[in-house]
Order: structure tokens, then sequence, then C-alpha cells
């Protein structure tokens, strides 16, 4: 195995903790990346690489669905897609032995999704 990809940044913790137990280098000999991009996951050793997923707004799309599936509403023809951006550390072997922190935009969207969101206009 070269590479994880780990459901939560926090089952990523297990994950990194279990490949140091077995004597593997991350990201040396396993890359890791995982899902969430929460606070502490730029503060772990190494950095963790993760998707960040905008929850609040998961949430309220969810919600919005639920309350017009409850009032008889069809459900859209399209699909809701949300911006999803990788955030690049050194986990997975993509940003070097840099400490700086990864260059976010104000948006929290990545270039492809605000790309996407102009053609969708």
């Amino acid at each position: 195995m070269t590479a994880s990809f780990v459901h939560s940044d926090t089952m990523a913790i297990g994950v990194l903790s279990a490949l140091a137990s077995a004597g593997r280098r991350v990201p040396a000999d396993v890359a890791v990346v995982s899902c969430d991009d929460m606070p502490f996951a730029e503060y772990l050793t190494p950095s963790l690489s993760s998707l960040r997923v905008p929850f609040a707004e998961t949430g309220r799309e969810a919600v919005e669905l639920l309350l017009r599936s409850i009032a008889g509403e069809p459900a859209p023809e399209s699909t809701v897609r949300l911006p999803v951006e990788l955030i690049v550390r050194d986990s997975c072997g993509g940003r070097g032995a840099s400490t700086s922190p990864p260059d976010l935009t104000s948006s929290g969207a990545s270039p492809a999704h605000r790309e996407q969101q102009k053609e969708d206009s």
C-alpha cells in the first residue's frame, strides 16, 4: 500500500498512529489524505492533507431538500454540487518540508469550482 484515503480527519489520526507503529513513514512510504479539514489537521505531524467540506452549507441544502419533500414538492432535476477543496499539506508529499500554511482563497471555493459557477450562471 502506498496511499490511504481516510473518511475523516479524526480517523486519520489512528491511521497515522498505526502506520508509525508499523514502521511506515508518512509520506515517504504511504501518502495519507483525509476528509473534513478540521482545525487540528494542519498541526498533526506530518500536517494532514484533507478535503475541505462545507458542512454548514451541506446541512442547509439537506434541510431545504427535506422540507421540499415533506411539502410534496418534486425533487430537483439537477444535482446540488457544493464546493469541496483539497488542502495539500505534508502527509501526501505534496508540499515537501514546508511549514508555511496553505494559500487559501477568501471564498473557500477552488478555482475550478469558481469557474464552474461562472459557466452555470
